[in-house]
């Protein structure tokens, strides 16, 4: 069964973001049509301007909705080293509560971004527990309307700085999703 829609880009503060894509040019939206078994790669330009952060989105047509399956690969590079990635899966935004790993241990650090793809601003609430199911924290963050809210959990929550446990996140709607980076020491980072 074909599947079809847009890929949609969005800036931080959720405006329409004009992303360089290789054969495309600078796009904020990319029309996508697959027949059963087939599949697409878009890849952005190599930048040297400062880092910007944003979010996509796969808006599917409802008339066309096969079962489909899409990642994201996030590359760092340094001169003289070898690439570092992450391959992450796109969250459906049809979930309202998610369960995050998490080990802030030996100068590891998580970054963690809140999508609220909803037309209205939305509550996050964290509850942090550790590796024994105890509740160790209650956080909780407004996101506004399709926005992106990623910060770090070390720097803005430094009591968890040293702690391995999980992340339960919950949130009202089905219009939101997580994502989450864990950074080593060395510069590498994971999903």
């Amino acid at each position: 069964e074909a599947t079809s829609g847009n890929l949609k880009f969005y800036t931080r503060d959720g405006k329409p973001w004009k992303l360089p894509v290789k054969g495309l040019g600078s796009v904020d939206t990319i029309p996508i049509r697959l027949r059963t078994g087939e599949m697409v790669m878009f890849e952005t330009e190599i930048s040297d301007a400062p880092q910007q952060l944003g979010w996509a989105v796969f808006e599917v047509n409802s008339a066309e909705y096969g079962i489909y399956h899409a990642f994201t690969t996030h590359r760092k590079q340094v001169a003289g080293r070898a690439d570092l990635m992450a391959s992450v899966p796109f969250v459906e935004d049809l979930e309202d509560e998610f369960v995050i790993p998490m080990d802030n241990r030996d100068g590891k650090y998580h970054g963690l971004g809140l999508v609220n793809n909803s037309g209205t601003t939305q509550s996050f609430t964290m509850r942090v527990y550790d590796t024994n199911g105890a509740l160790r924290k209650t956080m909780t963050r407004q996101v506004c309307a399709r926005c992106l809210d990623w910060f770090s959990l070390s720097g803005d929550y430094p009591d968890l700085n040293g702690f391995a446990g999980q992340i339960r996140l919950t949130t009202p709607g089905f219009r939101a999703a997580p994502f989450t980076l864990l950074f080593a020491p060395n510069g590498a980072f994971m999903a």
